[in-house]
C-alpha cells in the first residue's frame, strides 16, 4: 500500500504533514518541529534549584517560629499557636554556630534578611508561573505533528517543576500574602489553571506505557498514543492516577497554609491535642502513684496510658504537617525526585537536542538577572547589627502564648523523630525508581498500612513506655498479670505481692539512676539574695531578721522574711508568717537551717565561688547556678517549666538530683578555672554570665 505527500500550503516549510502514515516514528528529524531541551530544562533546573536554596536559607536563618504566620507586616506579633515541631528545631538551631541569632540584635536581623529574601523568593516563584505556563501552553498548540511522546512527557516533567517550586515558595510567603491579598489572589488562580493543565496533560499519558517512545528520534507524535486505549491495568496508568492524586494534594495543602482560618484551625486543634495530652499525663501520674486495687483499675489504667500514647501521636503528626520544616523538607526531595526523573528521561533521548548553541546558551545567560537583583537585594539592605527603628512590636503575653515545655522531654522527642523516619519512607518511595514502587496499587497499599498503622504504633508505644517509666508504672502491668494468674492457679496474693514487691524495688532502683525525679517531688525550689538587719523581734530581743528577694520561684515571687535564732551544732532556726500555698491564709512557720562550712575541692587552692545567671523576660526565662567549693546547684524557669540540678564532689563531681528537662551549665562549668567575671557559658543555645567569681588560682589565668 503507497500513500502520496502532499506539502501543506500556507504553512512553515519545515513542518511537513501526512495524509494517513503521520503516526509512524520519523527517521528525518526536519520532518517535526524538534524541541531544542538543553535550555529549557536548564533554566528550570536552576530556577527550582535557586528556590530551594533561598528557602533553606530563609527557614535556617529568618523563619522565628514564634511569630504570628499572619501579622501585619514590619510587625513581631507573638503568635498564640506556636508550632512545636518548628520551635522545637528552632531551639536546636540555636545550639549551633552558623544558624544561630544573636538575641540583641535579632529582630533588626530577621526583618533585614526576611525583606531580602522575601523579594527573592517572590521573584523566583513568579518566573515560575510564568515559565510553567508558557510550556504548558506551547505544548498544547503543539498537538498533531508537531510534539512528539517523549516531548510531551518530558513537558510534564518540567511544569511539574516550576509549579512544585511555586507552590512551596506559597507557604514561604504567608505573611507577606496575607497583608496583599490581591497578590495572593491573582497567584493562586494562575496556579489552579497550571494544576488543570498539567493533570489533564498527566492524563493524556497515561497510553505511554513501556519505552518505546524514548527510541533516538523521540518516538511517535504524542496525539498517536492519545487515541490507544487506555490499559487501567498499566503501570503507566496507575503511575498517573498517583500523579495527578500528588498534584491535586499539594495544591490543597497549600491553599489550607496559606489562609490564616485554614492553617490556624489546624494549629489550634493540635494545640488543645497537646494540652489534652499534658493534662491527662499529669492526671494519669498522680493517680498510679495510689492503690490499684483490682485488675479492673488495672485495666483502666492500662488503656488510659495507650489514649495518652495515641494523642500524643495525633499532635505531633498534625504539627509536622503545619510544620514549614515539612514543607522544606517536601520540596527538597521532590525536586530531587523529579531531577532525577529528568535525567534518567534525557539519557536516552534524542542527541541532538543536546548541541549547545547561541539559542541554547542565551535562557542561561538571562538567569544572571534574578541573581544580580539578588545580591543588589543583599547589599542595599541595612547592615548586619544596623537598628530598624520603625518595627511596632506587638507584645504577646506569656499567659496567652501557649506552653511549650513537653517538647524537652524524651517521650515527645522519640514519638518526632518515629514520626520523621515515616516521611522518610515516603521520600524513599518515590525517589528510588524501582520495580517495587512502580504504579499505585501494591506499592499504595503497603506504604499506607505502614504510615497509618505500624508506624503511628511505634510512636505511641513509645510514648507510652516514656509514661510507664516516668512513675515506674509497670506496677500496673504487674498487678494485672500476677493476679490474673494468681487467680488461675490459686496462688496466694501473698506470694505475688512478694514477686511484685521484688520487681518493683529492681526497677526502682533502676528509674532512680537512670531518669530525673518527677516535679511532683518538688515543694518549692527558689534563687535570690538575702539581706539582714538587726531589728527587735515580737518580744522586744534585738535579733538579726533576714529578707530573702526572690528571683527564680517555683511558686509566686513574693520576698520572705524572718528572724533567725541561733541554735548548737551550726544549727539556725528561723520564725516568720508567710501565704501556706495549700490554703491561701497567712501562717506562722519554723524552719531550721544548717550553716555549712564551705570547703575546698582536693587539690584547688581556695574555695571556689561562681554564680552565673540567665534571663530573657520576653520569653519568662530566669535562670541562677552557684558553685561553692564542693557544692553547685542551679535553677531555671521557663515559663511555667522548672528545672534544676544539684551536684557533689564525692571522689568526683556526681550529680545527686535532677528534675525538669531544661540543661544547665554545671556540669560545663565544674573544674573550669579560666572563667572570669563577665564571662559567658553558652549551653543549649541559651547564654549563661557569670556575675561573681572567686577562689581562683591566679597562676593558672
Amino acid at each position: 500500500m503507497q500513500f502520496n505527500l502532499q506539502r501543506l500550503p500556507q504553512r512553515n516549510p519545515l513542518v511537513w504533514g501526512y495524509r494517513r502514515n503521520w503516526c509512524k516514528p520519523r527517521s528525518d528529524p526536519e520532518h517535526y518541529l524538534r524541541l531544542t531541551l538543553n535550555e529549557v530544562t536548564s533554566a528550570f533546573v536552576l530556577t527550582a534549584w535557586m528556590v530551594v536554596v533561598v528557602l533553606i536559607g530563609y527557614y535556617l536563618k529568618v523563619y522565628d517560629p514564634r511569630l504570628d504566620p499572619f501579622r501585619k507586616e514590619g510587625t513581631q506579633k507573638a503568635t498564640k499557636y506556636p508550632n512545636s515541631i518548628d520551635f522545637a528545631v528552632h531551639e536546636i538551631l540555636q545550639s549551633l554556630p552558623w544558624p544561630k541569632h544573636d538575641s540583641k540584635y535579632i529582630s533588626a536581623r530577621s526583618s533585614r534578611l526576611g525583606t531580602v529574601l522575601n523579594a527573592c523568593v517572590l521573584m523566583f516563584a513568579d518566573v515560575q508561573i510564568f515559565t510553567s505556563l508558557a510550556i504548558l501552553i506551547s505544548a498544547y498548540t503543539s498537538v498533531g505533528c508537531d510534539i512528539v511522546a517523549y516531548h510531551w512527557q518530558y513537558m510534564i516533567y518540567l511544569a511539574w517543576l516550576a509549579s512544585v517550586t511555586h507552590l512551596a515558595s506559597l507557604s514561604f510567603l504567608r505573611n507577606h500574602l496575607a497583608n496583599n491579598p490581591a497578590k495572593r489572589t491573582w497567584r493562586l488562580v494562575a496556579m489552579c489553571i497550571i494544576q488543570v493543565m498539567l493533570s489533564v496533560a498527566v492524563g493524556l499519558s497515561m497510553t505511554f506505557d513501556g519505552d518505546p517512545w524514548l527510541d533516538s528520534q523521540g518516538g511517535r507524535p504524542a496525539i498517536c498514543y492519545f487515541k490507544e486505549r487506555i490499559d487501567t491495568t498499566s503501570i503507566a496508568f496507575q503511575s498517573a492516577i498517583k500523579f495527578i492524586i500528588l498534584i491535586v494534594w499539594g495544591l490543597a495543602i497549600r491553599i489550607a497554609k496559606t489562609f490564616e482560618g485554614l492553617e490556624g484551625g489546624l494549629r489550634r486543634i493540635a494545640s488543645l491535642l497537646e494540652e489534652m495530652v499534658n493534662l491527662d499525663r499529669r492526671l494519669y501520674l498522680d493517680s498510679t502513684g495510689r492503690r490499684l486495687g483490682s485488675t479492673p483499675r488495672a485495666w483502666r489504667q492500662l488503656f488510659v496510658s495507650f489514649w495518652i500514647g495515641y494523642l500524643s501521636v495525633i499532635s505531633i503528626q498534625l504539627s509536622l504537617f503545619t510544620s514549614l520544616l515539612a514543607e522544606v523538607y517536601w520540596l527538597f526531595f521532590t525536586i530531587i525526585w523529579i531531577t532525577t526523573r529528568l535525567v534518567k528521561l534525557r539519557v536516552p533521548s534524542n542527541q541532538d537536542d543536546s548541541k549547545w548553541t547561541f539559542g541554547q546558551v542565551l535562557p542561561i545567560i538571562l538567569l544572571i538577572a534574578p541573581l544580580a537583583l539578588a545580591i543588589e537585594a543583599f547589599y542595599s539592605s541595612p547592615k548586619a547589627h544596623e537598628p530598624i527603628n520603625d518595627l511596632q512590636e506587638i507584645p504577646g503575653s506569656n499567659s496567652d502564648i501557649r506552653e511549650l515545655y513537653h517538647i524537652h522531654s524524651p517521650a515527645y522527642r522519640g514519638t518526632f523523630f518515629l514520626a520523621v523516619l515515616s516521611y522518610i519512607e515516603i521520600a524513599v518511595y518515590f525517589v528510588l525508581d524501582q520495580a517495587e514502587t512502580q504504579g499505585i496499587a501494591t506499592p499504595l497499599f503497603q506504604i499506607l498500612t505502614s504510615i497509618f498503622v505500624l508506624q503511628p504504633t511505634l510512636q505511641a508505644s513509645w510514648s507510652i513506655c516514656n509514661l510507664w517509666l516516668d512513675k515506674m508504672t509497670w506496677s500496673i502491668l504487674s498487678v494485672f498479670a500476677l493476679e490474673a494468674w494468681a487467680e488461675k492457679k490459686h496462688i496466694s496474693k501473698r506470694m505475688a505481692f512478694l514477686v511484685r514487691s521484688i520487681f518493683l524495688l529492681g526497677l526502682s532502683l533502676s528509674c532512680l539512676i537512670l531518669k530525673p525525679l518527677p516535679l511532683s517531688r518538688l515543694d518549692w525550689a527558689i534563687a535570690g539574695t538575702t539581706v539582714s538587719t538587726k531589728i527587735p523581734d515580737p518580744e522586744g530581743n534585738l535579733t538579726s531578721h533576714s529578707t530573702f528577694h526572690q528571683w527564680i520561684s517555683s511558686r509566686t515571687l513574693d520576698s520572705d522574711a524572718g528572724f533567725m535564732y541561733p541554735q548548737p551544732n551550726d544549727l539556725t532556726l528561723e520564725k516568720g508568717s508567710m501565704v501556706n500555698p495549700d490554703t491561701g491564709i497567712d501562717t506562722a512557720y519554723e524552719e531550721l537551717w544548717h550553716d555549712a562550712t564551705p570547703t575546698a575541692v582536693p587539690g584547688e587552692p581556695a574555695v571556689r565561688a561562681l554564680v552565673l545567671q540567665t534571663e530573657d523576660e520576653k520569653n519568662g526565662v530566669r535562670g541562677s547556678v552557684v558553685r561553692l567549693g564542693c557544692y553547685a546547684q542551679g535553677l531555671i524557669r521557663v515559663g511555667e517549666h522548672i528545672s534544676l540540678e544539684r551536684w557533689e564532689w564525692k571522689d568526683g563531681w556526681k550529680r545527686t538530683i535532677r528534675m525538669g528537662d531544661a540543661e544547665l551549665p554545671i556540669q560545663k562549668i565544674l573544674g573550669e578555672e579560666a572563667l572570669r567575671e563577665g564571662d559567658t557559658v553558652d549551653v543549649g543555645g541559651r547564654e549563661w554570665k557569670v556575675i561573681e567569681e572567686s577562689g581562683k588560682d591566679a597562676s593558672k589565668l
